[in-house]
Parts: structure tokens; C-alpha cells; sequence
């Protein structure tokens, strides 16, 4: 008797103990989930006291990094451009990536001594990040969280490794991917084997290699459409240009002046392959150009794109 009772003890014992473990989990979740003795309207503290407005006149990046090419790059106007390793224009995506750092919440903060530049890998960073005259130096991981210890204003910030991992981006990806420059218009683009030419608001295309009934079958929809693909075309990758030599070319006419008044400079387009990749060499800018084969078809062939735009393919 005095076994059964002994049992049915032990039972309880084990059925409060494993109460006791769920309510501490709860306790533990609600801690994690509403951290208690915050206010809930409390506004995240950014990493720096920068504005919008004072970030938007920023003229000048610079990323320093031990392990990978410093990146330089300049503001004329609205526009960036990567100045160092090689000039470039600049993929405004990643600029305002990397521009968002200066504003982005710190997890915890305390104020820099010399010990501590050490202890957090400060005094000799991996990476240190200009913004104008303000500048943010990048530490070492946190050994508990995902973060980095990040200083700045002799303040030590824990900022997520999300927030930075724009800085450890090679210099390829802060190319601009647009082939022709925001706002470029043409006039007149002049493929192997055809012209397509502008004549008072109309597109029309004249080949010697296609018959004329063919031409005049695009309408003027599809020209239109014809032109825009290549007004907005978008590379996958972009890269210094390699050396190999083109295998045919392109020119394209520009509309408008130039920045300084003055009237635009043609363009002159290197093929440099058209499978597995289409390969197009930008003289001017020493860069080159990776679309794949098929935009590549729709941009050397207005009647490619006026089929597929159809659904006649």
C-alpha cells in the first residue's frame, strides 16, 4: 500500500516539476518576445546622428577593407560613380545600401575606451567605412549573436552582420548593370545587317539582308518596343572589359546634349560573343556587357522581338 502511495508521489512530484519548466519557458519567451522594461514606443537608437538630409549631401564613399579592393566613389549631381579601383557608374542599389548603414538600429551601445578598441577588434578593423567626414570602423564578430561591434563617434554599437554585409560586396557588383546611362535616348541604332533609324516621331528599319516586306510587317508598336529594350536593357553581370577582340559592331545615335550642354557622343558597341552569353564591349566606359543569349537575339532583331511579343514565336 504504502508503495502505491510512494508512486503516485513521485508522479505528482514529476507532473509540478514539469510545470514549474513550462511556466519558466513561458517567462523566458515573454522576456525574448516584449522585453520587459523597454517602452514599447521608445524609438530604436540608428548609428549615428545622421539625417536623411545630411546623408543626402554626401558626395563622396570611401570603404577601406584588409582583404578586398578599397572602393572609391564620387557624386556629380544625383549620380555616383565609382571612382577606384576603375572608374565606373555606380549601381545606385548598393550605394544606398551601403549610405542606410549610418542609419540602421544598434542592438546595444557603450561608449569607446582604448582597452575596449582592442578587445572588439577596433583598433585594427577589417574594414572602415567614410561617409563624407563621418566615419565607421567595423570590428570583429559578436561571440553570441550574428553582429559585428561597429564604432563610431567614439561609441561602440552591435549591429547585425545583414546590415554590413554590403561592405564585404567585390567592386564588380557596385556597377551600374544598365547599358546606356539613365535617361539616354536614341535615335538611331545601326545592327550587323540592318538600321533601324528614326524620321519624324516614326521608327522604321531598312536591311539589305531582309526583304522589305518583312521589315514593313513590324508595327509601329513593336519598333517602339524594339527601341525601349534597348533604351533599358539591364546586364545580368558587368565586368572590366577582357581583352578579346569583337567579332562585329554596333552604333548607336543619342538624342540631346550631354550633361555640359554639349551634344551627346555616339556610342560604339564591340560584340564580343553571342552564346552560351551575349557579350557586348562599351568602348567608351572599358567595360563588358553579359545578357543572355536570348536578349541578346531580342536586341540584334527587331522582328525577333515583334514575334515573341506577338506570341508568334
Amino acid at each position: 500500500m504504502s508503495g502505491g502511495v510512494a508512486a503516485n508521489n513521485d508522479m505528482k512530484n514529476r507532473w509540478l516539476i514539469n510545470l514549474g519548466l513550462i511556466v519558466i519557458v513561458a517567462l523566458l519567451i515573454s522576456v525574448a518576445l516584449y522585453k520587459p522594461g523597454k517602452d514599447k514606443n521608445e524609438k530604436e537608437k540608428p548609428l549615428t546622428n545622421l539625417t536623411i538630409e545630411s546623408i543626402n549631401k554626401i558626395n563622396t564613399i570611401e570603404i577601406r577593407r584588409k582583404n578586398l579592393t578599397d572602393l572609391l566613389f564620387k557624386k556629380t549631381g544625383k549620380t555616383w560613380r565609382l571612382v577606384k579601383p576603375f572608374p565606373a557608374r555606380a549601381n545606385e542599389f548598393n550605394i544606398n545600401a551601403v549610405l542606410r548603414i549610418a542609419t540602421t538600429p544598434v542592438e546595444s551601445s557603450f561608449t569607446a575606451t582604448a582597452q575596449e578598441l582592442e578587445k572588439f577588434g577596433l583598433s585594427s578593423p577589417a574594414t572602415v567605412l567614410t561617409l563624407g567626414e563621418y566615419t565607421i570602423v567595423v570590428g570583429r564578430m559578436h561571440p553570441l549573436k550574428n553582429s559585428r561591434y561597429v564604432l563610431s563617434d567614439n561609441t561602440i554599437s552591435v549591429l547585425p552582420v545583414h546590415a554590413l554585409r554590403i561592405l564585404e560586396n567585390i567592386e564588380n557588383d557596385f556597377i551600374n548593370n544598365r547599358l546606356l546611362n539613365e535617361g539616354m535616348k536614341l535615335s538611331e541604332i545601326l545592327l550587323p545587317g540592318a538600321k533601324i533609324s528614326e524620321k519624324e516621331g516614326q521608327w522604321k528599319v531598312s536591311s539589305k539582308k531582309i526583304d522589305a516586306k518583312k521589315n514593313q510587317s513590324i508595327p509601329a508598336d513593336k519598333l517602339n518596343d524594339f527601341i525601349a529594350e534597348w533604351e533599358n536593357a539591364r546586364a545580368l553581370t558587368v565586368l572590366r572589359y577582357s581583352g578579346r577582340p569583337a567579332v562585329a559592331k554596333i552604333k548607336l545615335k543619342i538624342k540631346g546634349k550631354d550633361a555640359n550642354g554639349k551634344a551627346a557622343n555616339n556610342i560604339t558597341l564591340g560584340i564580343l560573343a553571342y552564346e552560351p552569353e551575349f557579350v557586348l564591349f562599351r568602348k567608351d566606359e572599358d567595360l563588358e556587357y553579359r545578357f543572355t543569349q536570348e536578349v541578346g537575339k531580342r536586341l540584334l532583331q527587331p522582328w525577333q522581338l515583334a514575334r515573341e511579343r506577338s506570341g508568334n514565336k
